[in-house]
């Protein structure tokens, strides 16, 4: 009897903290993607003042 106890206790422990490193990994994810988010915008914004500079100083676009 006490020894179904404790496997069952152990195997809800070992549960939550799966469930737990599955909350992280998914945490890490996002900010990973938010901190891509973030840099697409910047290239973006610098990309267009680029644009912009070079449409004033009439130089053609290099790809």
């Amino acid at each position: 009897m006490l020894i179904n106890f404790i496997v069952g206790f152990l195997g809800i422990a070992l549960l939550i903290l799966a469930i737990y490193g599955w909350v992280k990994v998914y945490a890490a994810i996002i900010s990973t993607a938010r901190s891509l988010e973030a840099l697409l915008a910047i290239a973006q914004r610098t990309e267009k003042r680029e644009l912009k500079a070079r449409a004033e100083a009439n130089i053609p676009r290099v790809l």
